[in-house]
């Protein structure tokens, strides 16, 4: 993913000037989390805000490459690198799968506010079944 004109988030493939991928319609904020997907799943590529899509394009393939694979940068033509992303990128995970918009809005949920994800509790035990223990 790169960063378009400091403003939208963007994931693109290149094949001999050929540019694939997408582009979200939610400008980046730098004031707030926030959580950033994106899939393909060899026809359509989606850009997630916070578990929710955002932005889709149709397009094909990415090619297989010995190019480098950037994050927070744009490879202009194999000659430099600019757009540099002047933030804090926290985690980054890649897939060889598109992961379905379920499983990317539990991923968010658990991330941005696991106590209210999921809960913890003792099990009750009933009075009949407890035991007095005595350490001496």
């Amino acid at each position: 993913t790169d960063v378009t004109l400091g403003t939208k988030m963007q994931f693109d493939t290149f094949n001999g000037g050929t540019h694939k991928g997408v582009t979200s319609a939610t400008s980046i904020s730098t004031s707030v989390f926030q959580h950033w997907t994106t899939t393909y799943d060899g026809t359509t590529y989606r850009i997630y805000l916070n578990g929710v899509l955002d932005a889709s394009a149709t397009g094909g393939a990415p090619v297989a490459t010995v190019d480098r694979f950037e994050i927070g940068a744009v490879d202009i033509a194999g000659l430099f690198d600019a757009g540099f992303w002047p933030g804090i990128i926290d985690e980054v995970r890649v897939w060889d799968v598109a992961k379905s918009a379920d499983w990317l809005l539990t991923t968010y949920n658990n991330i941005s506010s696991p106590s209210t994800f999921y809960t913890i509790t003792l099990p009750s035990v009933p009075s009949s079944k407890r035991t007095r223990v005595i350490v001496q």
